[in-house]
């Protein structure tokens, strides 16, 4: 039986902590595989104390898992858009340790998490990539809500104002790539809706309505530019700087085919779109998080209804269709905190499910749950970007948001 039955959602840092008791569906009850939270946690305190481990360098930071045997990680250094997803799974942790009273472990993760995030520092002052909102809010700004110190509010404030520097207010976004000084193209992806949550959480703590200002334009434009009236999302638009209309639209580098569906863009809507009504309570992104997780959960059906974990695309087919178990985790994290929005609605009810169905899926071992000895990761099957590179392996971000999801489960 499910052990979930009702459920209060335990979220990972302070201001996610919620007293709404949820109703879960008697339907969950009948999942071949019961999903058992804390056992999970169990074995992914496992997996990230062994990458800890592994990674002794203190300035490098696991990203994928080496293949073909995926058995390590290979490492990348400050700088990358992955780079902080390690950290905040040790502050997950550390924060999970705080909750159920283990202060040995909160001890450890405390110390391993403190002690990685020095290099990670001068990305604060980095304004030539939208990515410092990853990179800093996930450290820095986690590490501030968990009350670590006052100085990690400070440098995470950093990361704000040089986000906000790359907001061009006739386009009305935050550029996502190149220099902040070309004037002929100007990129926008379905991903910088993740980056905001640092505008959003810098206008709480500074009081600076330009930031959430900022943060609610670059939504905005994002529902009406990037997700199509059926809900899905495309990748890229290509604005013109100088005048901000859309010059065209674009799945490449990321999706299979302009009209496809790329499966962990649609997830990274998903999520921001959940992750900006939290701040703001606007109903149109509360529509627009239901209308993607919508998308979302309709093309699963079809493409991957048994697993109930999604194809890296969701039009990809035969050797192109390669499961993704990082777009799953984000999915589902995504989802569980939508539930909580809508509490005992139907629509509550019908998104929580398919959270518990995914999460129940992504935790089938050998197919996409990592084996202890063999792997240092969590989850397997991971796509980082078909075909270059990163196909079938474990990927950071993917363990980082599977375990934010097992915490958003945890019944307290």
């Amino acid at each position: 039986m499910m052990v979930l039955t009702p459920a209060v959602l335990a979220f990972p840092f302070l201001t996610f902590l919620f007293s709404t008791t949820f109703y879960v569906p008697t339907e969950c009850a009948t999942l071949a595989t019961p999903l058992d939270p804390k056992k999970l946690l169990t074995f992914a305190d496992k997996q990230v104390r062994a990458t800890a481990a592994q990674v002794s360098n203190l300035d490098d930071y696991p990203s994928a898992g080496h293949c073909p045997a995926c058995s390590y990680w290979d490492v990348t250094r400050a700088g990358s858009w992955v780079c902080g997803f390690f950290v905040s799974s040790l502050l997950n942790m550390y924060s999970h340790s705080i909750q159920t009273g283990n202060t040995t472990a909160a001890a450890y993760y405390k110390n391993e998490a403190i002690s990685r995030m020095s290099a990670l520092k001068t990305i604060a002052n980095d304004t030539g990539t939208h990515d410092v909102g990853f990179m800093m809010f996930y450290t820095y700004g986690r590490a501030y809500q968990l009350e670590l110190g006052e100085s990690y509010r400070t440098v995470a404030l950093s990361a704000a104002a040089s986000l906000a520097t790359r907001f061009n207010p006739t386009v009305g976004c935050i550029r996502s790539w190149g220099s902040k000084s070309d004037m002929s193209d100007f990129q926008v992806i379905i991903d910088n809706m993740m980056n905001l949550e640092l505008l959003f959480w810098a206008a709480n703590v500074s009081n600076n309505q330009t930031y959430r200002d900022m943060a609610v334009s670059h939504a905005d434009h994002t529902i009406h530019d990037n997700i199509r009236s059926d809900g899905c999302s495309i990748h890229v638009i290509h604005y013109d700087p100088k005048t901000g209309k859309i010059k065209y639209k674009s799945n490449h580098p990321q999706g299979l085919y302009d009209n496809s569906t790329w499966a962990r863009g649609q997830a990274w809507g998903m999520y921001g779109f959940t992750m900006a009504y939290r701040y703001t309570r606007f109903d149109r992104y509360l529509k627009a998080a239901k209308a993607t997780s919508d998308c979302f959960l309709r093309q699963l059906a079809v493409c991957c209804n048994e697993t109930k974990v999604p194809y890296w695309d969701f039009s990809a087919c035969g050797d192109l269709a390669h499961y993704d178990t990082s777009a799953g985790a984000i999915a589902s994290s995504a989802l569980i905190e939508l539930s909580r929005f809508l509490g005992s609605t139907d629509d509550g009810k019908h998104y929580f499910t398919a959270a518990i169905e995914t999460m129940s899926g992504l935790s089938q071992r050998p197919q996409y749950l990592a084996t202890p000895g063999l792997t240092n990761a969590v989850l397997l099957k991971g796509v980082g970007s078909y075909p270059k590179s990163e196909v079938d392996v474990s990927l950071i971000y993917g363990d980082y948001f599977f375990i934010e999801a097992l915490l958003r489960l945890l019944t307290t």
